[in-house]
């Protein structure tokens, strides 16, 4: 399995470099916990394992560049400076709750089993599957109304199976990590992928006799857009 690079790791490798914490971004630990989190809830070890063993590498760059009486601090040394080991316990702490609070955020109880395969819902879990989508695709690709909709993401994200962030102007719903693993444990498929513009279909339809019967009954074609033609 190809572990997926972390921008957040080398803005700490980055920061090693320069020598000096002042030029790291405190968001850059939200980001770390957000990953970790997700490592954490995904099915093999594979990526966990790798990120754990690249903080391990960093952390041990971070306390070789330090200056001896953070050393001290960092082994716990006796001698160390009180307020540096205040310090660096605070900071584990702070990192500890933080990782802590947002997998609590993301973690679904107990309804949310039945909500994943409950038939109200299917449908946005497989439409979730697919990736992150607004209130308004969704309406489109589950056929319901946006007012629909919006109830039961709302629903859906009280119960833990879905979550929100913001991109732009947009909100994007999308599953939590614990829900993923359990939908695609049950084997649901994604639908919705995504959504063909109209030039692109207009192309498509063009050109649909020239494809085999089972491309030409693809959904990805479906009615000619309007104004094509």
């Amino acid at each position: 399995m190809k572990t997926k690079a972390w921008p957040a790791l080398a803005e700490l490798a980055q920061a090693l470099e320069s020598k000096t914490a002042r030029a790291l971004n405190p968001a850059v630990f939200d980001a770390i916990a957000d990953r970790l989190e997700s490592a954490l809830a995904a099915s093999d070890n594979a990526e966990l394992a790798t990120v754990a063993a690249r903080l391990e590498d960093i952390a041990r760059q971070w306390m070789a560049s330090g200056s001896d009486a953070v050393r001290m601090a960092l082994r716990g040394d006796a001698r160390a400076d009180d307020d540096l080991v205040s310090l660096f316990v605070a900071g584990r702490l702070a990192f500890a709750q933080n990782l802590a609070a947002r997998a609590l955020d993301r973690r679904a109880d107990d309804a949310f089993y039945d909500l994943i395969v409950d038939p109200r819902y299917k449908a946005y879990i497989c439409a979730l599957l697919s990736g992150a989508k607004t209130g308004t695709q969704l309406a489109e690709i589950v056929e319901e109304t946006v007012e629909t909709v919006s109830r039961k993401l709302k629903g859906l994200e009280e119960a833990g199976v879905v979550r929100r962030r913001k991109s732009g102007q947009a909100t994007l719903n999308l599953l939590t990590p614990a829900a993923r693993l359990y939908a695609e444990n049950r084997r649901l498929s994604p639908m919705g992928g995504h959504v063909v513009q109209a030039a692109v279909q207009t192309a498509l339809m063009a050109r649909s006799e020239h494809m085999p019967d089972h491309l030409q009954a693809s959904p990805v074609l479906g009615p000619e857009p309007m104004g094509a033609g």
